[in-house]
């Protein structure tokens, strides 16, 4: 190895290391802010079983994809090319619109998925209401009690109608919008759907917005209430209540309130106010059990809910402003019930009356929404809400406790799952080990063999038997019909690490202008490709737009999925739909033979070296992470820079209280460090003691080297790095509400670091 030399970038320590032919080393961390309540969370009784209703027949699944286009990236004044489409639709003379007043035309199709008839998410939320008044919709732990409290499709509806009628007389107009702001709660749920109710829309705020953006997206869309989990969440919003003229009241979910507020309210008070004068309306529930006299206000809701077509707006999502203000996506009913109807006719595995979901990723994104609140209500599934911890540690409780039939993970998910289960196996030794061994290559081999509609292996029963059905049950997966992933980018090795278990992880894709979802794979032959995000639906249409010699470009997306438009956005929302209809993702991918798609890489997430090239970070983050087994995360840097360089992060325990990391080393991650006589417990000592972990940092430049071989060109390797003591984290802002990497604020957090990479002294 060269010289090494250490450095100091920060007040935190720091060790920077370069790869051959200079070398140094670099580490910091930033002090935890307060921490956040984790509420008990104990074993329950066993989940309802609702009675099961057959699905009905699901339409064969149909692809279509369309050929490459033209060559990527034409200049900004340039006339988009057109791209050909081969789906009939019918003629429509308003293609998008950025005013809720205003409904944009539906794209319906002669035939197929795409030509079914209209309807909106009342029209569904009463039927289902109606029909299946008995079954428990909603659970959750109220108050931190040891058991769930259930709530059937009669109590939702009425609760929601009362909220309804409770937004009214607070002076909730059609087409305007309502705020939540909490962790995933049943009160949650009615506020969204009461909302629709009153011919409005509601719109989520992160839990870890600032005051200021939680004022933002109030202030974008003119919000006439707002709703709030508890003091902490209302707080935020008395500072900046006098920059919110159009807010009539804020009433908070959870909790007593902490003094005197005018305009402010407990949930339990705004649901009598709803209750006053009559009882709510029961139309969801069976006619003999309630007949209570309709009032004034139940006439106005009835008018308003008899007004709303499915062309108009019902939900708004936030994005993320990684790049700039967040921007609100206006979804229309026909969105919603357009993509829940496909994805149902897709999956002939998804039953009525049947299904178990676990509720734990933000409700203000648009992947919750359709897993947590739209799907759920198509199939008359029951919903269990996990605890404000489920993203710090308390998941793996709720899985066990509820046993969900199927389960939506995003990527960070799935690899805390996967450190559980290596954890647990590498306790096996002898002749148990060989057997673990043994199935897990089963489980590898039977997998694949499956994607092609071919026969498992032999010894698979033994193995399922042995193996796969322990590990399963260990995790409370054993109901598990399919396990999905998305919402941000896989390493190939924890897809490969999951199918050797058979447990194998079904890729899709989408984003929120798209509704959520528009390509995905399931478990069945020829809609599954380990590796690709899978197939367009029934009803989808895409496409690669001017691919490269490679096969890359841009994908885009055609079809009654597509957004209304930003909420008072006209030219964004035209650089995001062309006057075809067209949706343009800027996510760069590819199409194989077979109509699989795979994502390589985001427009703005791509590197552009000082030299002019471009580099996708994520293949070679991944590359690194297959080499590296005990680091967490890496994040490669480089744009407008002579090389590339990396900060990378080793497994750490998180703090289950906090969500934060601790300095302790996982005991996976100190496994592998064994077997290179590492003795460190915690990342603290490996930094503070460099000369006597120095086997840890040659293992890192060793892991890179051999990463930077398989590198297709010499500007696409890593030539310097940094291990920090810490780890990312959502309180710590490096991830966000989906544990998905923000990129630009690591590169602010982690500047100074970052900037001795490429100083002229390092």
């Amino acid at each position: 190895m060269a010289d090494t030399s250490t450095t100091t970038t920060d007040p935190d320590t720091s060790a920077t290391i370069e790869t051959p032919p200079d070398e140094a080393s670099s580490t910091e961390s930033k002090p935890v802010t307060e921490p956040a309540e984790k509420p008990a969370v104990e074993p329950v009784a066993e989940p309802v079983e609702p009675a099961v209703e057959p699905v009905a027949e699901p339409l064969e699944p149909a692809v279509t994809n369309e050929g490459a286009l033209k060559e990527l990236a034409a200049p900004e004044d340039e006339v988009r090319q057109k791209p050909i489409s081969k789906t009939v639709y019918l003629p429509r003379s308003k293609i998008w619109v950025t005013n809720p007043h205003e409904t944009s035309e539906i794209l319906m199709t002669e035939t197929g998925v795409g030509s079914m008839a209209p309807s909106t998410v009342i029209d569904l939320f009463k039927a289902t209401c109606t029909k299946y008044s008995s079954v428990i919709a909603i659970c959750e732990k109220i108050d931190n009690q040891k058991l769930y409290t259930g709530f059937t499709y009669k109590e939702y509806w009425e609760t929601s109608w009362t909220a309804a009628r409770a937004m009214r007389k607070l002076g909730f107009e059609p087409f305007r919008a309502v705020c939540v702001v909490g962790f995933n709660s049943h009160e949650w749920f009615v506020s969204c759907i009461a909302a629709m109710l009153g011919g409005g829309m509601c719109a989520g705020v992160y839990t870890t917005n600032s005051p200021d953006a939680c004022a933002y997206v109030a202030q974008d869309c003119k919000a006439q209430l707002y709703f709030v989990e508890d003091d902490k969440q209302l707080q935020k919003i008395l500072q900046v209540r006098d920059r919110l003229p159009d807010l009539k009241c804020i009433i908070q979910f959870k909790g007593q309130l902490t003094g005197q507020y005018d305009s402010v309210m407990l949930w339990k008070e705004f649901l009598e106010m709803g209750r006053s004068t009559t009882s709510a309306k029961t139309e969801g529930g069976n006619e003999e059990d309630s007949k209570p006299e309709k009032d004034s206000i139940d006439t106005d809701l009835e008018n308003i809910v008899q007004q709303i077509t499915p062309e108009r707006c019902a939900l708004l999502i936030y994005t993320s402003g990684t790049t700039g203000n967040p921007k609100g996506v206006m979804l229309s009913h026909d969105n919603l019930m357009f993509t829940v109807e496909a994805m149902r006719r897709f999956n002939p595995d998804f039953r009525t009356g049947d299904e178990q979901i676990v509720s734990y990723l933000p409700l203000s994104h648009i992947a919750a929404q359709i897993a947590d609140i739209y799907l759920p209500i198509s199939a008359a599934g029951t919903v269990w809400i996990a605890g404000k911890d489920a993203l710090k540690g308390g998941l793996a409780k709720t899985l066990q406790e509820v046993r969900p039939t199927y389960f939506f993970g995003v990527p960070r998910v799935w690899e805390k799952i996967e450190e559980r289960i290596k954890s647990e196996l590498s306790k096996s030794t002898g002749f148990k080990a060989k057997i673990v061994n043994w199935g897990m290559e089963k489980g590898k081999v039977g997998n694949a063999n499956k994607q092609k509609n071919e026969p498992v292996p032999w010894g698979w029963f033994f193995a399922s038997k042995l193996v796969f059905s322990k590990i399963r049950t260990k995790l409370g997966l054993d109901r598990c019909r399919i396990q999905i992933t998305g919402a941000a980018p896989i390493s190939p090795q924890t897809l490969e690490f999951f199918s050797s278990v058979d447990l194998a992880l079904f890729e899709l894709y989408g984003m929120s202008e798209s509704t959520g979802v528009q390509v995905l794979n399931l478990p069945q032959p020829n809609i599954w490709k380990t590796g690709s995000v899978g197939k367009p639906y029934n009803g989808i249409e895409m496409a690669i737009y001017q691919p490269d010699a490679d096969g890359n470009g841009e994908i885009i997306t055609k079809g009654r999925h597509v957004f209304m438009g930003y909420l008072g956005l006209e030219e964004k929302t035209k650089q995001a739909i062309d006057e075809d209809g067209w949706l343009h993702s800027e996510d760069i991918g590819r199409v194989d033979k077979d109509g699989f798609f795979y994502i390589t890489g985001r427009i703005k997430e791509i590197i552009i070296t000082a030299g002019g090239e471009n580099i996708p970070p994520v293949l070679i983050e991944n590359s690194v992470k297959a080499e590296l087994p005990f680091i967490s995360n890496i994040m490669v840097i480089g744009d407008m820079r002579k090389f590339l360089s990396a900060i990378i992060t080793m497994q750490l325990v998180m703090d289950e209280e906090t969500g934060y990391p601790t300095q302790e080393i996982t005991p996976l991650a100190r496994d592998f460090l064994g077997a290179i006589s590492c003795k460190a417990t915690t990342v603290s000592e490996i930094i503070d003691d460099r000369n006597s972990n120095e086997v840890v940092f040659k293992a890192i430049q060793e892991g890179i080297d051999r990463a930077n071989k398989v590198a297709t060109s010499n500007a696409q390797r890593i030539a310097k790095w940094s291990l920090l003591d810490t780890d990312f984290s959502i309180p710590g802002g490096e991830l966000g509400p989906t544990m998905k990497l923000k990129r630009g604020f690591v590169t602010e957090k982690y500047k100074r670091t970052i900037d001795a990479f490429y100083s002229e002294t390092s």
